[in-house]
């Protein structure tokens, strides 16, 4: 499920970008990615310790997978309140970097979240094939998910699907952190449900300026 959210996340920031910048800056998502990617599975290395019990590792991934879905959802509710306008050959710093940040921050936690399953677990096979399943369902998912909930909400959508997953893993060794993951999830996925026509959370503002409806 994180693997199916972080590739939503990593394909919608594509849609975003070539609404909200220009056509091109839709590769960016990739290289925010990696980046985000990468850091999280670095944190991990960098703080590796004698494995604990099955218990906390999996209560330590559960908080990843919920820090997943929260940063997802309040890195595009602030990123597209951020007002913007510029001209094609000047885009300015100031925006620029408040966006790549934003967008890099629900792939730390799921670096973190998918090294820990894949060089924690007791049989890295199929560990790995989930998350290959995982990351094919979300590709197949995301048209479906645009035309159900539109961009934005889409992405509500896929920060409850990583706040699902918490609560999978927490729902056996921590109720507490298992009953808060499914709350954020459940809320997440009504806000998704109500937001279709971008009532609340939609594209406010492009390179040329507002826009005056839901895209």
């Amino acid at each position: 499920l994180v693997s199916l959210s972080v590739i939503l996340w990593e394909l919608l920031l594509t849609r975003i970008y070539s609404v909200v910048l220009y056509y091109h800056f839709a590769f960016m998502a990739v290289s925010v990615a990696m980046f985000g990617l990468t850091l999280g599975a670095t944190l991990v290395y960098l703080r590796r310790k004698e494995p604990g019990s099955p218990e906390e590792s999996a209560a330590s991934q559960a908080k990843l997978a919920l820090c997943t879905g929260v940063l997802m959802a309040a890195a595009v509710a602030v990123q597209l309140s951020l007002p913007l306008k510029f001209d094609a050959d000047r885009i300015p710093a100031g925006y620029l970097l408040p966006t790549y940040l934003l967008s890099t921050l629900p792939f730390i936690p799921a670096g973190a979240f998918i090294c820990a399953a894949l060089t924690r677990c007791r049989s890295i096979g199929k560990a790995y094939a989930a998350d290959m399943i995982g990351a094919g369902l979300g590709c197949a998912l995301m048209p479906w998910l645009i035309g159900l909930f539109s961009g934005p909400g889409a992405v509500m959508a896929a920060a409850a699907l990583a706040c699902l997953a918490g609560f999978l893993q927490a729902k056996a060794v921590r109720p507490r952190l298992a009953l808060a993951s499914l709350a954020v999830c459940a809320g997440l996925t009504a806000f998704a449900a109500a937001n279709t026509h971008g009532r609340w959370l939609r594209v406010r503002y492009r390179h040329n300026g507002p826009v005056a409806q839901a895209i």
